[in-house]
């Protein structure tokens, strides 16, 4: 079985590029040079990146896996693939993605955007992609995810409608919990 791999190395090309201007940024802030504007505009690009990829995008990914992984777990995968893949390693890719996500969202100081048309933006096209990498792999045949088998005729458009929703509502979620860490006075900026 031939699996084409363009979101998982999109997503892998992604990290190349956001993790490099995390280390630079933090590194800059700790030689107290956060001020200089080329430092300033990498940490706008950092913030609109985690706010609005990564942060949804995992809590949803790693939430979805755990709750299809405890009650149907060949949707994920082949039974075959459980007989060889340790339980740990479910672990290393469902789990330590999330508490490092979350980790960054309560350590690194965010404030809520003045408008969120921007990040819903990054969101939307980001999700679009994968909704035509997944929908591409379906016309050849070939499953990213198993459990897509299931969704077939109208199914398939609330499945996606579904994944939109639910990460918008981590990418909401995301900027209750930044006011509660940070402080409240944007709770009044709301979409």
């Amino acid at each position: 079985l031939r699996i084409n791999n363009n979101y998982v190395n999109l997503f892998q090309l992604f990290t190349l590029v956001y993790f490099p201007i995390c280390f630079y940024c933090d590194w800059r802030e700790l030689r107290g040079e956060h001020g200089r504007n080329h430092v300033k505009v990498l940490n706008q690009v950092r913030c609109l990146c985690f706010t609005s990829i990564l942060l949804p995008t995992t809590a949803f990914g790693d939430i979805l896996f755990w709750r299809v992984w405890n009650t149907h777990r060949e949707l994920i995968a082949p039974p075959s693939i459980h007989k060889v893949v340790p339980f740990w390693s479910q672990h290393c890719m469902h789990t330590v993605s999330l508490i490092v996500v979350l980790t960054d969202l309560v350590l690194v100081k965010r404030e809520r955007p003045k408008s969120n048309v921007l990040n819903i933006g990054v969101l939307s096209c980001f999700l679009i992609a994968y909704t035509v990498v997944c929908v591409q792999s379906v016309m050849r045949g070939e499953y990213i995810y198993p459990g897509l088998k299931l969704f077939t005729g109208i199914k398939f458009p609330i499945l996606v409608i579904y994944v939109f929703l639910e990460n918008f509502f981590y990418y909401t979620s995301q900027w209750l919990i930044i006011d509660m860490v940070w402080g409240q006075g944007n709770l009044k900026k709301v979409v």
